[in-house]
């Protein structure tokens, strides 16, 4: 957590974009940065998914999520100017997750079973909000 702070400091001190930095990390104990975590896994499940159909033309996706993948890759890379004045929209929507987050990467064309809660809801912790990134909870 320390590094992960200081990295974040120091970054935003020295106008690093810090994004950039690899491997990412993420204080998560912090909401706002549990949010960052969680919508950055959901990019990038969205361009894995995208790079597979892509590279491997015999694996198969459903096609609303190769399309839903790939108008969210598309709004990633647009151009600054087309979307300035473009009201705020997230990165990905609750509805394109949707469609999104029972895709197996490793087995395509397998659905994954969503995940079981262990209760608690909202709010429960940092666990639970990183875990929703995933679809839900890791069973015990």
């Amino acid at each position: 957590v320390g590094l992960c702070n200081t990295l974040m400091s120091n970054a935003s001190m020295m106008g690093v974009d810090v994004s950039k930095f690899w491997p990412r990390c993420y204080d998560m104990t912090s909401s706002t940065q549990v949010e960052s975590f969680i919508e950055d896994f959901r990019l990038s499940t969205a361009a894995c998914l995208l790079r597979r159909w892509v590279e491997q033309p015999q694996v198969s996706f459903p096609r609303e999520a190769v399309e839903v993948a790939f108008t969210i890759c598309s709004r990633r890379v647009a151009d600054v100017d087309h979307t300035l004045d473009d009201e705020h929209t997230p990165s990905i929507s609750d509805a394109e997750w949707e469609v999104l987050h029972l895709c197996s990467l490793k087995k395509p064309g397998r659905e994954l079973k969503p995940w079981k809660t262990r209760g608690g809801g909202p709010g429960a912790g940092a666990a639970t909000g990183a875990a929703a990134a995933g679809g839900g909870e890791v069973n015990k």
